[in-house]
């Protein structure tokens, strides 16, 4: 009698079976498994307590049944569905396996599992095996595991385009393998160009991609808190008009034009140090400190009021650490000659807004998605799809663009654009693919 799985490997040399949780870990109602590999239903049947044997069930179908521990002891009802290996993602056989999702339940589950012969696996370890049975290429694999951790809808919109850069990609492999035996050279051009287009938008896709760490930063009763709860949404930061209310630094998560951004609202900066107690003075110390790693580092002035010379003194030593903004907050009230004069004296042309009504948000905003992504100022709010999104993918696209610059054989080119797309095994990009997770 032939087999239902014409590719599936002697017992010898079949992998491991794996069980996979695929929901968040934690309390909840369901917690489900993914068990993958082959001979599951045999394996599964000593702790599945059910009417008819599970190798029975058609593809798809769902099976209440209950579990029990190697004891035979029932720990827990479960529904379980049997998909046979021709319509998974990793081309062998797997069982979904949903029981209760509280933390004890899913933990005695888990230890059945693995008393059953089950290994504990991750979503990469699936990954790999369907890059290995050819249902899944590295791009796809890229894209796929990384999705899980996108925290707003612009990183996913890019990381979902990863089908028009493997589909862009593929076309020009066929075009330079069909040019080459044709001894058509035409081919070059398009897929230098595209090389370079491709790595030219790299760095902006890459600041997408990334977390970043802004620092609120000025003197007592510029507004910082106001403004951290203006961008936030929300009124998480205390504000009051009495100096020094906030005295340690605090930080809140939030999107900034599809941007995964750390706002950190700090503690005052006085002039004289002197003059403040040691809570104060403590709370200044670790505002001097976080503006160190800060991606950007926001200056927040009153901008109704002169600036003092403390103030100018900040806006250089920001500059000094890295990438910086000035925002002259307040400007509701009126504002002052003197802190138009910024602009000049410190060299940093200043955003104008009110945190108290929300006026110049969208400017700010504008800022400092501008001042993440090191675009010049010219805003990039809508995702690129298609765009490269792993450095993998750059490396690979470099090593393309210095094929053809500097005049290596074809087929080095052709090699290299299928190392890129990965449609195919590829051991060593696979490696590393998992190792940049």
């Amino acid at each position: 009698m032939p087999s239902r799985h014409p590719h599936k490997p002697a017992a010898s040399a079949a992998p491991p079976a794996l069980f996979v949780r695929m929901t968040a870990p934690g309390t909840g109602g369901i917690a489900t498994f993914v068990l993958d590999g082959w001979g599951l239903a045999s394996k599964l049947q000593p702790i599945l307590l059910l009417k008819e044997p599970l190798r029975l069930a058609e593809h798809g179908a769902l099976r209440y049944a209950r579990i029990s521990d190697a004891s035979g002891q029932v720990i827990d009802e479960v529904v379980v569905a049997v998909l046979e290996s021709h319509y998974t993602a990793t081309g062998m056989e797997q069982i979904e396996l949903s029981c209760h999702g509280g933390l004890g339940a899913a933990a005695a589950v888990e230890e059945a599992l693995t008393k059953a012969g089950f290994q504990r696996g991750t979503s990469a370890d699936l990954a790999a095996r369907a890059h290995d049975n050819h249902k899944l290429s590295l791009v796809g694999m890229e894209a796929q595991l990384r999705l899980g951790g996108a925290v707003t809808a612009r990183q996913a919109a890019l990381l979902l385009g990863y089908k028009e850069f493997q589909a862009r990609w593929e076309k020009l492999g066929f075009d330079a393998a069909m040019g080459l035996r044709k001894r058509d050279g035409a081919w070059r051009a398009a897929t230098l160009d595209a090389a370079r287009a491709a790595l030219a938008g790299w760095p902006v896709a890459r600041a997408v991609l990334s977390s970043h760490h802004a620092v609120l930063a000025g003197p007592v009763n510029a507004g910082k808190s106001t403004l951290a709860n203006l961008l936030a949404r929300s009124d998480k930061h205390i504000v009051s008009d009495t100096p020094g209310t906030t005295r340690d630094r605090l930080d809140t998560r939030l999107a900034i034009l599809g941007l995964d951004v750390t706002i950190s609202d700090t503690a005052g900066l006085s002039g004289d140090e002197r003059k403040i107690g040691e809570i104060e003075r403590e709370g200044q110390r670790r505002a001097r400190g976080a503006l160190e790693g800060a991606s950007l580092r926001i200056v927040v002035l009153d901008g109704s009021k002169a600036p003092a010379d403390g103030d100018v003194e900040l806006i250089a030593e920001c500059k000094r650490l890295g990438p910086s903004l000035l925002l002259l907050n307040k400007i509701d009230l009126g504002l002052d000659e003197s802190a138009e004069g910024l602009e000049f004296l410190a060299g940093v042309k200043p955003v104008t807004l009110s945190a108290r009504n929300g006026l110049g948000l969208e400017q700010l905003e504008a800022a400092i998605e501008a001042a993440l992504l090191k675009n010049g100022g010219r805003s990039a709010a809508a995702p690129t799809r298609g765009a490269v999104f792993t450095q993998r993918q750059a490396d690979m696209l470099a090593e393309i663009q210095s094929c053809m610059e500097n005049g290596w054989e074809d087929t080095m080119t052709i090699r290299a654009i299928m190392k890129l797309v990965g449609s195919r095994n590829q051991p060593e990009q696979l490696a590393r693919v998992l190792s940049e997770l």
